[in-house]
């Protein structure tokens, strides 16, 4: 395996950790949707007081996928450093964990990032 670092040997990161700011951002879109979701669908309005286990799932459902796929990411990027897979796979398998999750969180294009922001 070669060192992926500045090539002086000192390299402190590990390879593929800047990764998690890619799944990261994508999990704080699908958590910002769910959680947009929620609070629409339990009619909740600023002047309302939340209860805390609804404040709870709220929380859950915004931070949960970033957390999650953040996860995954490392999971997978371990598998590819210690030569037990590729990056193909690593990609393949991140793209294909992700494009569902977004459906389901009913973001199909980028204008529904768009109008999810535009509606906050």
């Amino acid at each position: 395996m070669t060192d992926q670092g500045n090539g002086d040997g000192r390299n402190k990161s590990k390879p593929g950790e800047s990764l998690f700011a890619i799944w990261g951002a994508i999990g704080f879109v699908i958590g910002a949707s769910l959680a947009a979701k929620y609070v629409y669908s339990i009619g909740y309005t600023t002047d309302d007081d939340l209860p805390w286990p609804q404040g709870i799932i709220m929380v859950s459902l915004f931070i949960g996928p970033t957390f999650l796929l953040g996860w995954i990411a490392e999971q997978l990027s371990k598998e590819v450093l210690s030569g037990n897979s590729t990056w193909a796979t690593y990609w393949t398998t991140m793209v294909g964990i992700t494009v569902p999750a977004l459906a389901v969180a009913g973001i199909t294009t980028f204008e529904d990032v768009l109008d999810l922001f535009n509606n906050l």
